[in-house]
């Protein structure tokens, strides 16, 4: 390009073939609207259109400057428009070509940054950065991105995206090759201002190891942190974590939320403590702990992070300072309201104002404040001290409302209020104000539910709502729902595909005082309980059967309401409702990666009821012994065996004693396997005298682990035949897959090869469909021992590495011995070379799952095995 420097602009609409097909003949109308509208905007900052290709403008400019305003005044004439249908959002990028550089690469480069971008977003190049710095028009910033690969471009560009006040600034992640996703919860509505706090809190992140974020509920704290979070996540080698806290008080379980958010497994031989240590030791990584306030003593755990791993950074959300060496405290002010009296263009700029326009419209689409309503928005954003909550509260109003009586009513519950708690800060004060005005806005029958839904922990589901919050004054609670969802008081969740809803941290605490003043505290909480044990009895049958997934979902949903109930009730002294849910949960634990949680939870309930021997001991003892064997603590199952025997014989209940037989024989045939299969027979003869068909095949499948473990395989395959005949009758195929598995190896064991081999690849694969981890772990270790016998040891230790990860996500798993079959990872040890083991071990820890099941069904059928 000869002569001074030229700024090239590409625009393009952002999803323009999905407009098309939706306004059909409509759509030509918009394009021509968009394509006078920029036309218009470029022409009137000195542009040249050079081409216009469907939805595309390219345009030439003098000057970055010009270019810049031209993108500007493009956007906010488009964002004006009021479209029928979806709103037209176009990208666009600028790039300022150097002068004597040639053409193409140069217009090739600002097509990519363009490519990059959203709809509704400018990113302009760094050499367009340079020259428009300094001269930015009013109500606009820059905001640098950092540097990105585009296709095509050898080099990364460092990229800045233009931030016009007023409109919307939060934005997916670019479309570039390189960009990382940091592990933080996506943004459900625009995000507004904060540009001096980000660069801000960007600073100190590079300074700091620990930036703590202070202020009232409501202030902003946590959408203003993950904004941070993601701006700077690049920079962590190893990514940033969200952790939320808002659902629990106890210190304890800060680790445990850490390990969830990261994605840590459970160590049955390590505190989850400890796991967490370990891990973030060597590693880059960004925490954000958002709503630590609640939790005392919270900030000595943090401080033991910091000192355990050199190179981890905690952002941190509390309304209070954790007082830990080396903090630095960053209070996140309130939004700044342009002052009464201020100009149209003044108010026009306000982040406060634009937050109110903007929530506003998601209840009603068509809200369009006029001239005179934007000083009545400014005078209610200055009534509410700027806070965001609390500007969001009011906006849900305009469904309804004209501004003017949304400030009227304001007014009167200001003056109505102002003798609140002296204890709490005025800040507080003005939360509590616009939280109370809302909730005053329900009639009594909807504060009744509003207070009671204080007692969830962690969200919702409307069947729970219904048993826990309805009755007098209520009635049936959905509309009640809606109408309090409606008001900001509920949202709505989408992390399953049964409809939940939550409450606000803030908003749920006020409910909880509310909750508490109305003197049903304790008998909403016993409502509560008395519903999750229901739930946990109705879904203990479906845990065994075909349809165990989706329960298993249903109850990781509900899982801090399982958790509180189960607390409450022993907090309490009800301890039976509390062996009664987390004996139900027993297949839950031991399959979701919860077994460590819930051995401990119910090995400690047992030992503390005793010596009652009860219907709920007897159930709960025989829940983790039965955990136990599957996990392979052998001598917990037999205490915890033991126990249930003896409960269930005093009860008379012979169902419950043969499974008690069934757990304690088991746990016996590591230490005696003969005595074992005496408690196993009167376990079988018991399942056949009941005429329990799944009780009957596992009681077969345990007495052929038995008959194996003396050598007596013919009797064994009989014992497994059996064994998938009672199960598949049963549909139980959790039990019939296990059974399967060993009748496979017996076959292999005397020589029937290709069935025994067919076998194996049957059950894998049906474990892969069914989800079943622990299936997969088992398969994978027996496939190993075939690598073995066919000669592929480094196979052998990858397949067994794999397994063996498998089960220590899940807790533990029944090792290999049970069955006779050998350990692939000893005999690799003892076979292969010591780098090259070590090699294949780090390869088969490494692998996914997916990849470990394949390489299984691929492995070589020997021509020969060992005699057993």
């Amino acid at each position: 390009m000869p002569g001074p420097s030229t700024t090239l602009l590409f625009t393009d609409i952002e999803g323009s073939t999905r407009l098309a097909t939706t306004l059909g003949k409509r759509f030509q109308g918009q394009l021509a609207e968009h394509h006078q509208v920029l036309r218009v905007a470029i022409e009137a900052n000195q542009g040249t259109v050079d081409s216009i290709e469907g939805d595309s403008f390219f345009a030439r400019f003098p000057s970055a400057a010009s270019a810049v305003a031209a993108a500007a005044a493009g956007q906010r004439a488009l964002s004006a428009v009021k479209w029928a249908g979806d709103p037209i959002r176009v990208r666009m990028g600028v790039h300022t070509a150097a002068p004597e550089s040639d053409e193409y690469p140069e217009i090739a480069r600002a097509a990519r940054i363009m490519a990059a971008a959203h709809g509704g977003q400018v990113l302009l190049s760094d050499t367009t950065r340079a020259q428009v710095a300094d001269l930015l028009p009013r109500g606009v910033r820059l905001h640098a991105l950092g540097a990105y690969r585009l296709k095509d471009i050898a080099e990364p560009e460092r990229l800045h995206q233009l931030e016009l006040s007023g409109l919307p600034s939060a934005f997916p992640p670019l479309r570039a090759l390189d960009v990382r996703r940091a592990h933080l919860p996506p943004e459900a509505t625009a995000f507004f201002g904060r540009s001096e706090e980000l660069a801000a809190l960007d600073d100190l992140l590079g300074r700091r190891r620990l930036v703590t974020l202070t202020g009232p509920g409501g202030s902003g704290k946590t959408r203003l942190a993950i904004r941070t979070a993601a701006q700077v996540a690049d920079r962590f080698a190893d990514g940033a974590f969200f952790v939320s806290l808002a659902a629990t008080t106890d210190r304890a379980k800060m680790t445990a939320s850490i390990a969830s958010a990261i994605g840590l497994p459970e160590d049955r031989n390590s505190s989850i403590a400890q796991v967490v240590l370990d891990w973030l030791e060597e590693r880059e990584v960004l925490l954000l702990l958002d709503n630590l306030e609640q939790i005392k003593g919270v900030g000595d755990d943090v401080e033991g992070l910091l000192s355990a791993a050199p190179r981890l950074r905690v952002l941190s959300t509390s309304r209070a300072p954790l007082h830990v060496a080396g903090e630095q405290e960053f209070m996140v002010p309130p939004f700044q309201v342009p002052p009464a009296g201020a100009d149209a263009p003044t108010l026009l700029a306000s982040d406060a104002i634009a937050l109110f326009v903007d929530r506003a419209r998601l209840v009603r689409a068509q809200f369009a404040p006029s001239s005179d309503d934007l000083p009545v928005v400014a005078e209610i954003a200055r009534r509410l001290d700027g806070l965001p909550l609390a500007i969001e509260l009011a906006a849900a109003q305009a469904r309804l409302l004209p501004v003017s009586a949304i400030r009227d009513r304001l007014v009167h519950r200001l003056d109505t209020v102002a003798g609140g708690p002296t204890t709490a800060p005025e800040r507080q004060q003005s939360l509590r104000v616009a939280i109370g005005w809302s909730h005053d806005l329900l009639d009594g029958p909807e504060r009744a539910v509003f207070r009671r839904l204080a007692t969830f922990v962690g969200g919702w589901t409307y069947e729970a709502a219904e048993a826990v919050a309805s009755g007098p004054p209520s009635g049936p609670v959905e509309a009640t729902l809606e109408r309090l969802t409606e008001q900001s008081l509920v949202q709505a969740l989408s992390i399953s595909t049964e409809p939940r809803l939550d409450m606000l941290a803030t908003i749920g605490e006020f409910a909880s005082e509310q909750l508490d003043a109305s003197g049903e505290a304790a008998e909403i909480t016993a409502r509560h309980g008395a519903f999750f044990r229901s739930l946990a009895q109705q879904a203990r049958p479906h845990l065994d059967s075909p349809d165990a997934g989706a329960w298993f979902d249903r109850i990781e949903a509900d899982l801090d309401n399982f958790r509180a109930a189960i607390q409450r009730a022993d907090a309490s002294g009800d301890i039976k409702t509390a062996l009664v849910i987390a004996a139900a949960l027993g297949p839950f634990w031991l399959q979701r990666n919860h077994s460590v949680e819930g051995q401990h939870l119910l090995v400690d309930l047992v030992n503390r009821a005793l010596p009652d021997e009860g219907a709920e001991v007897a159930a709960a003892a025989a829940s983790a012994g039965f955990n136990a064997t599957w996990l392979g603590d052998y001598a917990t199952g037999r205490t915890m065996g033991e126990l249930s025997v003896r409960a269930f014989r005093t009860l008379g209940d012979r169902a419950g004693l043969a499974l008690a037989l069934g757990i304690k024989g088991f746990s016996m045939i590591e230490v005696d396997p003969s005595a074992a299969l005496g408690m196993l027979a009167e376990y079988l003869a018991l399942a056949s005298e009941i005429g329990d068909a799944r009780l009957q095949g596992q009681a077969l499948l345990a007495t052929a682990t038995a008959q194996a473990a003396l050598g007596r395989l013919p009797d064994a395959r009989t014992s497994l035949e059996r064994s998938i005949e009672f199960a598949r009758a049963a549909n139980d195929w959790y039990f019939a897959m296990f059974s399967g598995l060993f009748l496979g190896r017996l076959k292999l064991l005397i020589g029937e090869l290709e069935q025994g081999i067919a076998d194996y690849r049957s059950v894998i694969e049906t474990s892969r469909a069914l989800d079943l981890r622990v299936g997969i772990a088992i398969a994978l270790e027996y496939f190993g021992e075939v690598a073995l016998w066919a000669g592929d040891d480094r196979r052998a230790v990858r397949l067994a590495a794999t397994a063996a990860r498998i089960k220590e996500e899940l807790g533990g798993g029944v090792p290999p011995r049970i069955g006779g079959a050998v350990e692939p990872l000893i005999v690799g040890r003892e076979r292969l070379a010591p780098n090259i083991f070590e090699a294949e071990i780090a390869a088969g820890q490494s692998m996914d799952t997916e990849a470990a099941i394949e390489e299984a069904l691929s492995t070589p059928i020997p021509t020969s095995v060992p005699s057993p």
